[in-house]
């Protein structure tokens, strides 16, 4: 068992989560965008 191992592990996970977080954020508030766009 190796803890730093373990630490980068979930420090890179938390990392993923953040980027995919932001990234759907993002789509999120382009939706209205795209919404007042099409009307």
């Amino acid at each position: 068992y190796d803890p730093n191992k373990e630490d980068t592990d979930s420090k890179e996970e938390v990392t993923q989560k953040l980027l995919r977080t932001e990234e759907s954020e993002k789509e999120e508030s382009k939706l209205p965008e795209s919404d007042h766009d099409s009307n």
